[in-house]
């Protein structure tokens, strides 16, 4: 199944490169900067395609450089577009939009395969929770666990989308000790999320 194979990219991509590399802080970027009725404007905001999608970062993350980038995220074809982290490094906010064909009609088949597979590919692997939510009016999947690079133990907040008739991911990532200082940061950055059609 062609779905089945690009989403085990992504995963590949989100699960296991999350945190845990203490690169230097990267250098300021500037996002684009024009008029939108919608999402709300906010200095922080962060928007790509054409304003289509934006979020806005947690205080103190930092878009990762293009070096850092391609450290973190080797496989630079199945890399995110574009990935913030903590001063620390020890946490991350990863976005990626793969051409897979997706519509949200899908998503619960998604959720069967990624189940499937991440509990046979990834080490360490507890689910916390797998199902559907809703961010600013659209439907999501969200799937939440633990794992175990080879460091540390990673805290992992996926969500998956359609966009514009693709599938859109987020991961939303921490090391277990750290997640629960950043985790209402993180849920905050998620909350902030606009997907416009």
């Amino acid at each position: 199944m062609k779905l089945r194979y690009c989403i085990l990219i992504l995963l590949a991509v989100l699960t296991t490169t999350a945190c845990g590399q203490n690169a230097p802080a990267p250098k300021a970027n500037e996002t684009p900067a024009a008029a939108s009725p919608a999402p709300p404007e906010d200095a922080n905001r962060v928007y790509i395609l054409d304003r289509k999608i934006s979020f806005v970062p947690p205080e103190g993350f930092k878009q990762m450089t293009d070096a850092e980038m391609d450290k973190k995220y080797p496989d630079q074809e199945n890399a995110p577009q574009l990935a913030y982290r903590s001063n620390d490094g020890e946490a991350t906010v990863a976005l990626r939009i793969t051409n897979q064909p997706l519509e949200i009609a899908q998503l619960p088949e998604l959720k069967g395969v990624l189940s499937k597979h991440m509990e046979t590919t990834v080490p360490g692997l507890k689910w916390i929770r797998k199902d559907m939510i809703a961010i600013n009016g659209g439907s999501w999947l969200k799937m939440e666990a633990t794992s175990q690079d080879k460091k540390e133990k990673l805290y992992n907040d996926m969500y998956f989308t359609a966009f514009q008739g693709r599938m859109l991911g987020m991961n939303f990532n921490a090391t277990v000790d750290r997640y629960p200082k950043l985790k209402a940061a993180l849920e905050a950055c998620r909350d902030s999320v606009q997907v416009l059609p």
